[in-house]
């Protein structure tokens, strides 16, 4: 994990996350939630339009953290939406 309080690493995050292009924020935004211990469980295709939606500033930042919200997994839970086996 990053050094310091996750209000520290999140501030870490944010920057680059104003500083990437499109492509390269989803890899900033699943770099920092694996350095934290989680993941995004949601299917490709949903990924993609949100990742379409912050690139043309259609979804902002407000609706994309609770898009995260609705979609983040603490690594090693339990927790399978629409999986099998």
């Amino acid at each position: 994990m990053w050094p310091g309080s996750i209000e520290t690493r999140y501030a870490n995050w944010r920057g680059r996350w104003r500083r990437a292009d499109g492509a390269n924020r989803f890899v900033t935004l699943a770099t920092f939630l694996a350095l934290n211990g989680y993941d995004l469980e949601a299917p490709e295709e949903e990924v993609v339009q949100v990742m379409l939606g912050v690139a043309d500033r259609r979804l902002g930042e407000d609706r994309l953290a609770d898009w995260i919200r609705g979609h983040l997994v603490r690594v090693g839970s339990v927790r399978r939406r629409g999986r099998t086996g």
